[in-house]
């Protein structure tokens, strides 16, 4: 007998991995930008925000009570 899970993937039509053509021009120009762009950008934005490193312990700290609270349920 087979599970729904094996059941739903043989109702799913195929993936289809093609791209468009928006897509395409969109990655043969940003394939020309260095990664570190990228990064040097982020990381600029996160500093306007007024966003600061000991902030991060106490999201992960609401992350992890988050959870905590999610797996009792």
């Amino acid at each position: 007998m087979q599970t729904s899970l094996e059941q739903l993937r043989e109702q799913l039509p195929e993936p289809d991995p093609t791209e468009d053509g928006f897509t395409k021009t969109v990655e043969k120009y940003t394939a020309t930008i260095p990664s570190s762009m990228y990064l040097s950008v982020a990381v600029g934005a996160t500093r306007a925000t007024g966003f600061r490193p000991r902030q991060v312990g106490q999201f992960y700290s609401a992350v992890g009570s988050y959870l905590a609270d999610y797996r009792r349920l």
